[in-house]
């Protein structure tokens, strides 16, 4: 856990990341992380998480988030590599 870092910006990190497909998934790694997730709650909130993670699942399909390669390894994403990277903008 990064103490400069709320759980509310993690969870929105993490939405936005392509790395968590689902509210719950969101909550099971932020309790791994350390955080409470008593705060990720309400509709408003769920409701933002949700649409981002739909967009990082979209923005997957297109081949910006990183995914496995048909050899196992992590591809980067494009602003990984100092492009940038419009389906998350």
């Amino acid at each position: 856990m990064d103490q400069n870092t709320t759980v509310l910006e993690r969870a929105f990190q993490l939405a936005k990341s392509g790395l968590c497909g689902s509210i719950n998934e969101i909550r099971n790694q932020l309790k791994l992380e350390g955080y409470s997730t008593e705060y990720i709650t309400g509709k408003g909130l769920t409701t933002q998480l949700k649409a981002l993670i739909h967009s990082a699942k979209m923005a997957e399909m297109m081949g910006h988030i990183p995914g496995p390669t048909s050899d196992g390894k992590m591809r980067l994403r494009p602003c990984e590599l100092g492009q940038q990277c419009p389906a998350l903008t």
